[in-house]
């Protein structure tokens, strides 16, 4: 077990936080993000969410996605990122599924798995968060969507990930529950469920990612 590091952030001469007792080293942090207002975390690596560390880390990793940081720590603070990536999941571990939807605990996002009108094979999946948490939806209105725009993502095998114009909803609190720390597979999409939200992706890593903090598509 690595001990814990932590500096207060005091800001003199634009200095965030310095640490002199304890040598720097090069570590690999890996795990999911753990948000703060001041400080996060990812694995057993704290670094400072408004610094220029926490931007390198939080532009690829927010959102419960699963990453590897290459990072010079001081005891378990990053002081400064090499090399940021997404770590994928592995496949051979995520069983597929044989169901049509499913839920996170919070009850607050509802997936639809869809399917090839041929086969019955899994091809695509939509998902729903509750409307009020969209504030601004990440993608503007199409001049031609006259229902609802902003809840609602879909992401297809192979395609991009987007935003879904519906006059209908895919919420069912008769779905199962996937529970947090949990993955399954749709065709070839993953989605998994943490405490901070779900994140979706296919095999050519486009997706999106889903929370009460807000939303994302990458």
């Amino acid at each position: 077990m690595r001990t814990w590091v932590h500096c207060l952030t005091v800001v003199i001469s634009g200095i965030l936080c310095s640490n002199t007792q304890a040598n720097a080293e090069r570590f690999t942090c890996r795990g999911a993000v753990k948000f703060g207002s001041l400080d996060s975390a990812i694995g057993d690596c704290g670094f400072i969410t408004d610094s220029t560390v926490g931007k390198a880390i939080l532009g690829l990793c927010s959102g419960g996605s699963r990453c590897i940081v290459d990072a010079e720590v001081t005891g378990d603070f990053i002081d400064r990122v090499f090399a940021v990536r997404l770590e994928e999941p592995n496949q051979n571990e995520v069983n597929p599924v044989k169901i049509s939807g499913f839920r996170m605990p919070s009850n607050q996002i509802h997936c639809m798995v869809v399917t090839n009108e041929e086969n019955n094979e899994p091809n695509g999946i939509n998902c729903e968060i509750n409307k009020t948490f969209v504030r601004t939806p990440v993608r503007p209105r199409p001049s031609d969507c006259e229902y609802d725009w902003g809840q609602s993502f879909e992401l297809g095998n192979d395609g991009d990930a987007d935003l879904a114009c519906v006059s209908d909803s895919v919420r069912s609190d008769d779905s199962p529950v996937l529970t947090y720390g949990s993955s399954i597979k749709a065709g070839k999409i993953v989605c998994s469920s943490e405490e901070s939200g779900l994140t979706c992706k296919n095999m050519r890593g486009h997706g999106f990612f889903l929370s009460r903090r807000g939303q994302k598509i990458f």
